[in-house]
């Protein structure tokens, strides 16, 4: 009798556990086989394109799935670097995303002139000190 207890009282405690790792794999099957495209964005408000940690932005031309709102992470020590490139405007700035039926699942990297962000900000940031190309220190 005690066994039989135990076994159902484990099989009480597994169940919660194997749904949620069902709804996991469920998700990422989906986001594996979606369409990847990459769509162009535009900031949502002027005054604060960047919000925190988060660029706030929403989709723009014909691919553009919804018009509502959306965040992208970006690292706190590039946030600010970011958003003096972003506020310049001359370059577009578009996402990956993978698409399933028009709706969002995932989002992937970040462009701005068709660079990836990352690139860019190492590449401005090499242009106003020749030493950090070099990954030299300045004595």
């Amino acid at each position: 009798m005690k066994f039989s207890r135990s076994l159902v009282f484990a099989l009480f405690l597994a169940l919660p556990v194997v749904g949620v790792l069902s709804l996991v794999a469920q998700k990422e099957i989906a986001i594996a086989q979606a369409q990847t495209v990459r769509i162009p964005i535009k900031g949502y408000d002027p005054r604060s394109l960047l919000y925190g940690h988060y660029l706030r932005f929403q989709f723009d031309g014909p691919l553009a799935p919804d018009s509502g709102v959306h965040e992208y992470y970006i690292p706190e020590a590039k946030a600010a670097r970011l958003q003096n490139i972003l506020f310049e405007g001359k370059q577009k700035a578009e996402i990956d995303v993978r698409m399933s039926d028009k709706k969002v699942l995932n989002y992937g990297e970040l462009y701005i002139g068709g660079k990836p962000y990352m690139q860019v900000l190492a590449e401005k940031a090499a242009s106003e000190d020749p030493a950090f190309s070099l990954g030299k220190t300045v004595k």
